[in-house]
């Protein structure tokens, strides 16, 4: 009733232009209904109809991986998730211990140095404070 006024014109009703489809599509179904069937019969409960598949000797290891969720891609890229953030974790550490710690150190140990070679002379006090200038002036660079 729709269709024409939608603009479909097309026919979806008989049979499918495909026999070959139909025919396994078919053949498919009752192999598993005689494979329900079979599986019913051999447990004795509808319940256990697929135990003989779940249960078979190269299944049954697939089975059990599949219940510990090793085929599942959420896992995968939760995983994946995790060593990415603990890299992005040990990245940050490192970058933090070099600004919190490496440089601070460098500095201290720099004026600890220039420190203990002023002895109250005038001409070493400039070369002291000159170094710490160039000092000073290498490390913005660096930083920049």
């Amino acid at each position: 009733i729709l269709g024409p006024a939608l603009g479909d014109g097309g026919i979806y009703s008989g049979w499918p232009h495909s026999t070959v489809l139909v025919v396994i599509s078919v053949a498919v179904l009752l192999l598993s209904l005689g494979d329900h069937l079979y599986g019913s019969k051999r447990s004795g409960s509808a319940l256990g109809a697929a135990d003989h598949i779940h249960y078979a000797p190269v299944l049954k290891e697939i089975y059990q991986a599949a219940e510990r969720k090793l085929f599942d891609p959420y896992n995968w890229l939760i995983s994946a998730a995790k060593g990415l953030s603990a890299l992005a974790v040990s990245i940050e550490n490192g970058i933090t211990w070099f600004y919190d710690d490496g440089v601070v150190a460098a500095v201290k140990g720099a004026g600890n140095m220039m420190q203990r070679f002023s002895d109250g002379n005038l001409s070493r006090y400039l070369i002291v404070a000159l170094t710490g200038v160039v000092g000073l002036i290498i490390l913005f660079l660096i930083a920049v």
